[in-house]
């Protein structure tokens, strides 16, 4: 047998090799993901939608797939609103962010208003692209301008971006003179920029009104 031929013969059995092995690693596959080794578990930073398994005075329990279950407890509990609170029902769906994957006794560290927020960062950089305007109210002031609310996030108009008739309708020295009085108003409003690692987001009261005209 020459060179080449004890080539071409190697090459073959290698690839005979290879072709054997295959079904040995499917089957492989197939064993782990039947005992539960090939599940996708819930990683920090991941949003998940749950199911509630129980609702107690401190905490809520909620199933999150891949034979984990996860809570809402402590301060995460209490940042929701307890009318909102009352309205869950065990069976229900809802989002949460993996705070941690686990806690001292096992389970999943859950938030559901940190959840709510990352859905509305999503929003926010939807209408980013979009470019469309949407109607919201204005939530309270600082001295540069506006703050507008969209879901569970403060976005600002600064006061360049505040409309020309709502500033004329406004007077004063100081912000309290100023914009005090259109806490509560209802204001049409385009997102302009979006920056979630610094929660930066700036809204215009000036575009909304130019692309709805």
């Amino acid at each position: 047998m020459d060179e080449s031929e004890a080539l071409v013969g190697q090459g073959a059995e290698e690839e005979q090799n290879k072709m054997e092995e295959m079904p040995v690693q499917e089957s492989m596959a197939d064993l782990l993901e039947q005992e539960g080794l090939g599940i996708d578990f819930p990683q920090t930073g991941e949003m998940r939608t749950g199911v509630i398994a129980s609702i107690s005075d401190s905490e809520i329990l909620v199933s999150v797939g891949a034979k984990s279950e996860g809570v809402i407890s402590g301060r995460e509990f209490d940042q929701i609103d307890a009318a909102e609170r009352a309205a869950f029902k065990v069976g229900a769906e809802i989002p949460v962010y993996i705070l941690s994957p686990e806690d001292k006794n096992g389970n999943l560290v859950l938030s559901f208003s940190r959840a709510r927020e990352e859905i509305d960062w999503d929003q926010a950089e939807e209408l980013l692209k979009s470019g469309d305007a949407f109607d919201s109210t204005i939530a309270g002031y600082n001295k540069g301008g506006l703050i507008v609310g969209i879901g569970q996030l403060r976005g600002f108009v600064p006061s360049s971006q505040v409309s020309l008739v709502r500033r004329m309708n406004s007077s004063g020295d100081t912000p309290d003179q100023r914009w005090s009085k259109m806490v509560g108003e209802e204001i049409s409003v385009q997102v302009i920029e979006v920056d979630r690692n610094r929660r930066r987001l700036i809204l215009s009261e000036r575009q909304a009104i130019n692309e709805t005209r």
